[in-house]
């Protein structure tokens, strides 16, 4: 017979910290996703953290498949 998990706040500490962690990892290449579709001259003029592509654009894909 299994017993009942019961609800802590050790739990809840450490699920927001693997969440935390998690995100902590996944920035850099959502960053790198971001920077691809995003416009060069206003990715370069940008600073601190990117949240989601600025003006949206395949330039940098065009430029690679030629």
């Amino acid at each position: 017979m299994q017993k009942k998990k019961k609800f802590s706040v050790e739990n809840l500490i450490f699920g927001f910290l693997l969440f935390a962690f998690a995100l902590f990892c996944m920035y850099p290449m959502i960053y790198v996703l971001f920077a691809s579709i995003s416009d060069p001259i206003k990715l370069a003029q940008h600073t601190g953290i990117l949240l989601w592509p600025l003006d949206f654009t395949l330039k940098g894909y065009d430029i690679i498949t030629g």
